[in-house]
C-alpha cells in the first residue's frame, strides 16, 4: 500500500508502469475513490509508455478521512486539560496538607493524635495574630 504524507494527511495511490516513463495523473471527481478506474482501462495508457498514477481523495477510500484529524485534534486538547486539571488538584492537595499540617502545630496536636482523632486540651492554644495587612 503506498501512501504520501503532508502533515497529518495521508493520501493512499496506486501507480502502474515504469516510473521513468512519463506520468500520467488520473484525478477522480471530489470524494471518489480511485476504485472507480478500471485496471485494464489504465494498462491501454502503460501500453502506450505511460506511468500511471491514480489516487483516493482526501476523507474516502484508504486516504486519511479529516474527521480522523478532528478528533486527533480533540484527544490532544482533552489530555491537556486532563493535565491541567491534575497539576490543579497537586496544589490543592500541597495547600490543603500545609493548612492542615499549621492546624494541628497552632494546636499543638500530634499525628499520632490526629490519626487516633483523640485530643484532649483543657486550654487554648495561643495563635499568633494575623498580620496587620491581611485585616481589613
Amino acid at each position: 500500500m503506498s501512501t504520501a504524507r503532508n502533515g497529518a494527511v495521508e493520501i493512499y495511490y496506486e501507480e502502474f508502469g515504469d516510473p521513468a516513463s512519463p506520468t500520467l495523473l488520473l484525478v477522480n471527481g471530489l470524494g471518489s475513490q480511485c476504485l472507480n478506474y478500471d485496471v485494464s482501462w489504465c494498462q491501454l495508457f502503460c501500453d502506450e509508455g505511460f506511468h500511471v498514477v491514480w489516487f483516493d481523495n482526501r476523507d474516502v477510500g484508504l486516504s486519511t478521512n479529516f474527521l480522523v484529524i478532528q478528533y486527533q485534534s480533540y484527544l490532544a486538547q482533552a489530555r491537556s486539560t486532563e493535565v491541567a486539571a491534575l497539576d490543579a488538584y497537586a496544589k490543592a492537595k500541597v495547600q490543603y496538607e500545609r493548612s492542615a499540617g499549621s492546624t494541628l502545630t497552632n494546636y499543638n496536636v500530634s499525628i499520632d493524635e490526629a490519626l487516633k482523632g483523640v485530643v484532649q486540651r483543657t486550654s487554648l492554644p495561643t495563635v499568633p495574630p494575623a498580620a496587620p495587612a491581611a485585616v481589613k
